[in-house]
């Protein structure tokens, strides 16, 4: 849902456009080639998102006090 809101808008907050110059140059040049153009393709681009994600560590709020994980310090 917040992908199609940035792209009503034609805003490419995440930088998916900066990725695909760095990273598919080739692709860029061939059928990008602008910021610009960019703007407008990217309104209409299709994403589809895969997740991972690993929890290194876990605590409870009642175990804050003995365990030293980021959320708590």
């Amino acid at each position: 849902m917040l992908i199609a809101q940035t792209q009503e808008a034609g805003s490419d907050i995440f930088g998916f456009g900066e990725f695909i110059r760095a990273k598919k140059r080739s692709y860029w040049n061939t059928n990008v080639t602008t910021k610009e153009r960019w703007q407008e393709q990217y309104k209409d681009v299709t994403f589809d998102i895969d997740t991972h994600v690993n929890v290194r560590r876990w605590c409870s709020r009642r175990d804050r006090h003995e365990c030293r994980c980021w959320l708590y310090g």
